[in-house]
């Protein structure tokens, strides 16, 4: 199909879909032509934005704009044009130019592709970089690319080019795809254009991956209704909007609204270079794409991430109710570390008061250290009559323990030291054992799983746990006030009740 004689021509150059006639300086359309036939077309009908172009012409070399005799730039001249193909396409009223029109667009497409690639050999002189290496020098570069199309050639194309795919194939059936129409489009038989689309070749053809490239100056949240829209049309596994230097990763087809469905987002700038090497690789290497890898991985990382946002959402509410009502083992745990601090040990009441953000003015500091009138007295060492230093002391036979305001009945010592122990692996199971290694002699445990390690092993009761029981009375008692003061708890807790 040959050019129509107008004098001049504005031939169409048409990469990157820009025309190449400046609109502005165009007078009034006043025909569209196809081929060599001019069809006038009336004002009422001219739907046509760009309406000071005199005429618009698709052939083998794109889609062009023949201006009026009376324009007075030189033949052959290509000013710029601020108009895109797709701002044309929509609004041509003339429905005999549609087919050649979307012809001219496959054409630019090719044409887009072939420049980037050739670009692309020149730089690297046709030798595989390495995708890391490819990273570190789009990121390094000193000035990011200024436009979509400057994008797509200095980014997008050595990346795909070193994630395994043949960037150098444009034919329609080729792995990556320029200017792809996908998408319900906005009206009767129109459809909307990804920038670029992985596809599967040969047997089983499908496509794979839509990629979305906008200027680095665009905000990309704009555009992610428009991507997720031509993924889940076109039922691809992974969708990926990029302006060259951030990349966001979307699953289009997983439910929810568009910003639950990313699962990466990557920064060239900021992020670890090895780190976007490695998603890159997983979610649109042309191995993992192929045989389903990438979308079993994305969905991975994806639920991850839901699990981690639900955690961030559910912790705080957790944290206030826990605030709001501490049970016991919150209260045990604050008081242990407040112990452990300043070697006081806070009531019950100042604990929760501190939790909840109450005062505690109005509550006891510290757990009294003396016993309540009425109670039974502590079991007390009786005055020696003998003045030897290191005589042996009389204790009475016990008859109960009191802990923690609980009465618990013993015959023996033995007996003592095992309920007071019992008592306390009730409160701590996890961590009975590793905390009361502090408690060990020169040569054995004071408790083990084993009771092969201990001289007198005596069992916690519903524990497969043994502590030391081969001691004196006296020793026992310092046993077990050591004990509770190893697990935060105050010696003054405890009362051996003897028989008279």
């Amino acid at each position: 199909m040959g050019r129509v004689q107008c004098d001049p021509v504005l031939k169409a150059a048409c990469i990157g879909l820009m025309l190449t006639a400046r609109v502005d300086e165009l007078h009034k359309a006043g025909s569209i032509v196809h081929g060599a036939t001019v069809t006038a077309v009336g004002a009422s009908q001219r739907r046509c934005r760009i309406n000071r172009c005199v005429a618009i012409q698709a052939d083998s070399q794109g889609l062009g704009v023949v201006a009026q005799p009376s324009f007075c730039a030189p033949a052959g001249a290509w000013p710029p044009c601020r108009w895109s193909g797709r701002s044309v396409a929509p609004h041509i009223g003339h429905a005999s130019l549609r087919p050649e029109t979307d012809r001219a667009g496959r054409l630019n497409a090719r044409r887009v592709g072939s420049v980037a690639s050739r670009i692309y050999r020149q730089q690297t002189d046709g030798a595989p970089m390495g995708l890391r290496e490819t990273v570190e020098r789009i990121a390094a570069m000193s000035r990011p690319p200024a436009n979509e199309e400057a994008a797509k050639i200095r980014v997008l194309v050595p990346i795909l080019a070193e994630l395994g795919w043949d960037v150098h194939d444009h034919r329609d059936t080729g792995e990556v795809l320029w200017e792809h129409p996908v998408g319900p489009g906005s009206g009767a038989g129109q459809k909307g254009r990804a920038d670029i689309v992985l596809a599967k070749t040969g047997h089983g053809h499908r496509l794979l991956c839509l990629i979305e490239a906008k200027s680095p100056k665009e905000d990309l949240s704009k555009h992610v209704d428009q991507l997720m829209g031509y993924a889940f049309h076109e039922g691809v596994d992974i969708c990926v909007l990029t302006n060259g230097l951030e990349w966001w990763l979307y699953l289009p087809r997983e439910p929810g609204p568009a910003a639950s469905r990313r699962l990466a987002e990557l920064r060239l700038s900021s992020s670890s270079h090895q780190q976007v090497a490695d998603d890159l690789e997983a979610y649109m290497g042309k191995a993992n794409l192929y045989g389903g890898e990438a979308e079993r991985r994305a969905k991975e990382a994806l639920s991850k991430l839901r699990e981690a946002e639900r955690l961030k959402t559910e912790m705080p509410k957790v944290w206030r109710r826990m605030l709001d009502e501490p049970d016991q083992e919150l209260v045990d745990l604050f008081a242990r570390r407040v112990h452990e601090r300043v070697r006081l040990r806070p009531s019950p009441e100042v604990v929760t008061a501190v939790l909840q953000g109450k005062s505690v003015d109005a509550v006891p500091a510290t757990v009294p250290g003396d016993p309540p009138k009425g109670r039974h007295p502590r079991a007390q060492v009786p005055r020696q009559e003998s003045p030897r230093r290191g005589a042996a002391r009389t204790w009475r036979r016990p008859r109960a323990v009191v802990l923690w305001g609980n009465t618990t009945e013993v015959k023996s010592w033995v007996g003592v030291m095992v309920c007071v122990a019992g008592a306390v692996y009730q409160r701590h199971p996890h961590d009975f054992l590793e905390r009361t290694k502090a408690m060990a002699g020169r040569k054995r445990p004071f408790a083990s799983q084993d009771p092969a390690d201990l001289l007198r092993a005596g069992r916690i009761s519903s524990a497969e746990v043994w502590v030391e029981t081969n001691l004196s009375a006296d020793d026992t008692l310092k046993k077990c006030k050591k004990l509770l003061e190893v697990f935060g708890y105050s010696a003054s807790d405890l009362e051996v009740l003897t028989k008279e």
